[in-house]
């Protein structure tokens, strides 16, 4: 290079111009990320309760054999199904003893929470054999109730089912364990329909009706009490996975109506 010569300005190399070629695959990623993100409430489990088979229960320690989380309503359910294998007992169609604790959550301190099967083919909330329990101004109460339509004002009643034993405890005033004991019928199948739910109020042992929030439309499954594993669920609302964004929560509730 010669001294003398004036400086040259070094080459600046501008970056190239980066190409979308694909605009519509980046607008669709956006889409569906925020189509996920609307759909997180239905998609995921509103709240869990912790499987346990182990519970403090007045001055009982109560342990059964089976648990399972039931994945909406922060409920779980533990159970011992006791069998009389004796040859008599088969001969009339089996003698069988079904324990259970439901653990539930009310939304505040004068809600309340229930549980029951239904022996009918589905697990509907018409037909359910229920037993609902809340805070009373007597004290802690579990009353039975049948379960004969959708608009509620139920009255307690006597149920169907051939209760052995019932109680219920209240702590922190919404956490609620109930335990019921029950004779299975002769011949009886072991997988049963539960129904499940809570609610705001009770006025003169008469329970307010429930939310239809989603989670409160979903609690609801048939359960084989022979399972002697405990259960974890965790993919509560994959039958709503395919239900298009814009009409969730009415398919929903139309799918609970209808059944």
């Amino acid at each position: 290079m010669d001294p003398s010569s004036p400086p040259t300005s070094p080459t600046i190399r501008k970056p190239a111009t980066v190409v979308d070629h694909h605009p519509s695959f980046f607008r669709l990623l956006l889409l569906l990320v925020a189509a996920v993100a609307s759909m997180g409430p239905l998609l995921l489990p509103s709240a869990h309760a912790a499987c346990r088979t182990s519970y403090s229960f007045g001055s009982e320690n109560k342990v059964f054999a089976t648990c399972q989380d039931l994945s909406v309503q922060n409920a779980a359910l533990a159970w011992t199904l006791h069998e009389d294998t004796s040859a008599s007992a088969a001969a009339a169609g089996g003698n069988r003893t079904l324990d259970v604790l439901f653990s539930g959550v009310a939304p505040n301190s004068k809600g309340w929470v229930g549980w029951g099967l239904n022996l009918g083919p589905r697990p509907a909330m018409v037909g359910t054999q229920a037993f609902i329990a809340f805070q009373a101004s007597n004290g802690s109460t579990i009353l039975t109730y049948d379960l004969t339509s959708y608009s509620g004002g139920f009255v307690s009643a006597p149920i169907s089912l051939e209760v052995l034993d019932m109680a219920v405890q209240i702590s922190e005033g919404t956490s609620i364990l109930m335990f019921v004991s029950i004779k299975l019928q002769p011949n009886q199948s072991a997988s049963l329909n539960h129904v499940w739910n809570r609610g705001p109020s009770v006025t003169n042992f008469i329970p307010a009706v429930h939310s239809y929030a989603p989670a409160d439309l979903m609690g609801r499954k048939t359960i084989d009490m022979t399972t002697t594993a405990s259960i974890g669920l965790r993919n509560v609302a994959a039958s709503t996975a395919a239900v298009s964004s814009g009409g969730q929560y009415s398919a929903i509730v139309a799918r609970y109506a209808a059944s």
